[in-house]
């Protein structure tokens, strides 16, 4: 799968980013650039959940939320099922500030 999302603003959603892939995985080929996640992310999952994602996600350059860090933005990223095992992840930084 390839997805491409730019410059849009996201509100009132219960997480930021939500990927998962098949089983098997066929992969995904993500961009998600310059948009602004206006969601409160508290918690991990909030900010990004991977469900066996075999793939690393570009998804720098975005504002998440209030906060603006990006080491705080990955302590609320979730990784399920075999996303780990896979090599799956995401790249925040740098990310736009609040």
């Amino acid at each position: 799968s390839t997805a491409s999302v730019t410059g849009n603003t996201f509100t009132g959603f219960e997480r930021a980013l939500l990927f998962q892939d098949a089983t098997p995985a066929v992969g995904i080929a993500a961009k998600v650039n310059h948009n602004v996640f206006d969601v409160v992310i508290d918690a991990p999952g909030k900010a990004v959940e991977l469900v066996d994602v075999k793939d690393v996600i570009d998804a720098r350059n975005n504002r998440w939320g209030d906060l603006d860090d990006a080491a705080t933005v990955m302590s609320y990223v979730l990784l399920s099922g075999a996303t780990e095992g896979r090599g799956g992840g995401i790249v925040v930084e740098p990310i736009i500030m609040p």
